[in-house]
C-alpha cells in the first residue's frame, strides 16, 4: 500500500534531512529510501519513505491485512513523527533577527525535527544515548532491537520493531549485556518496569517543568535526558537542552567562549528563541552536520 503524503505537509519537506539532526529513532537508509519497522495492534509493519516524481510517499507492508483504521493510525503516526504538519513560520520570524538561524533555514529549507514512534522508545533511546557517540548509540539501539524486538519476515526480509517496555523489563540481563548495554542495562530495565500506560499518560498530561521532575524521579534519568525525552517524545519545543555538541556550537556561534556553562546556555536559549528553542537547537546542529557531510568531515 502506498500513500501520498504531500497533501499533509505544511510547507516544505526534504526527505534527505532524515540523515541529520538528533535521531533518537533513525530510519534506515537504503538506495535513497528510508525504512523502519513499526509494531501496531500486534502486527509488524514495514514502513518505507521515498520520494517519487517530486512527491513524498509512504509505503506500508505487512503479512497481516491492515484495516482502514490501522492504515490511518500508521499514516498519522509517521506524519507526527516527521513533523510534517509543523507550522515553521515562527522560526522564519526568529531568523529575521538571527543570522545563524537564517543561514540554517536557507541551507535546509525542508528540515523537520524528528520524533521516535512511541514515548517509551524516546525514553529508552535517550537513555541509550547518554555519554556515547552517535555511532555507539545507533549500534546499541540496533543490537537491542535485534536481540529483543519483534521480528517477522516480510517479502523475504526480516523486519524488526523496537521492543515494548515489558519485553525489555523481562529480558535476561546477559542478553542486554550482549546487546552492548552493559552498565546501562540495570537502569534501563528499572525504568521500563515503571513505564506503565498510566505513567506515560501522566507524563503526557504534565507541564514541561513537571515532566522534567517526573522523569528525573526515575533512576538513571538526569536533567538532559528528561528534557530530550519531552522534546523528541512529546514535541515540546519550549525546552532547551545541553550536551557537548550544543555547548561547542553555541559557544562558537553566539557566546564567544569554548565551553559555556549549561545554565548560561539554557538561559540564553530561553531568552533568544523561547517557545521554539529546541527546534532551533536541533536545526543548528543539523546545519552544522550538513556542512561536515559536504566537506567530507
Amino acid at each position: 500500500m502506498e500513500i501520498n503524503l504531500n497533501g499533509y505537509i505544511n510547507g516544505e519537506f526534504d526527505l534527505n534531512s532524515l540523515r541529520m539532526g538528533y535521531r533518537y529513532s533513525p530510519w534506515e537508509e537504503r538506495d535513497g529510501e528510508f525504512h523502519q519497522g513499526i509494531l501496531h495492534n500486534g502486527k509488524v509493519v514495514k514502513a518505507i519513505l521515498k520520494s517519487k516524481k517530486g512527491k513524498l510517499w509512504l509505503c506500508l507492508k505487512s503479512n497481516s491485512a491492515l484495516s482502514p483504521r490501522e492504515t490511518t493510525w500508521l499514516r498519522e503516526k509517521v506524519i507526527y513523527c516527521l513533523g510534517l504538519r509543523d507550522d515553521l513560520s515562527p522560526l522564519y520570524e526568529l531568523a529575521k533577527r538571527d543570522a545563524n538561524l537564517k543561514k540554517a533555514l536557507s541551507a535546509l529549507p525542508g528540515y523537520r525535527l524528528k520524533s521516535p514512534l512511541t514515548l517509551h522508545e524516546a525514553i529508552i533511546s535517550a537513555m541509550l544515548s547518554q555519554n556515547c557517540s552517535a555511532q555507539a548509540f545507533f549500534s546499541m539501539r540496533e543490537r537491542l532491537i535485534r536481540a529483543i524486538g519483534r521480528r517477522e519476515k516480510i517479502n523475504d526480509e526480516l523486519v524488526y520493531t523496537f521492543p515494548l517496555p515489558e519485553e525489555i523489563a523481562e529480558a535476561p540481563p546477559d542478553l542486554l549485556s550482549e546487546a552492548g548495554l552493559y552498565y546501562r542495562a540495570k537502569f534501563i530495565q528499572g525504568v521500563t518496569r515503571r513505564l506503565s500506560a498510566g505513567f506515560l499518560h501522566q507524563l503526557e498530561a504534565t507541564s514541561p517543568a513537571e515532566g522534567v521532575a517526573t522523569l528525573k524521579s526515575l533512576q538513571g534519568i538526569g536533567d538532559y535526558t528528561a528534557r530530550v525525552v519531552q522534546i523528541y517524545g512529546l514535541r515540546r519545543f519550549n525546552l532547551g537542552f545541553v550536551d557537548g555538541y550544543v555547548q561547542k556550537l553555541l559557544g562558537w556561534l553566539y557566546l564567544d567562549t569554548p565551553k559555556p556553562k549549561p545554565k548560561k546556555i539554557l538561559s540564553f536559549a530561553q531568552a533568544k528563541w523561547g517557545e521554539w528553542q529546541a527546534y532551533v537547537l536541533d536545526l543548528l546542529i543539523a546545519h552544522w552536520q550538513s556542512r561536515d557531510l559536504k566537506s567530507g568531515g
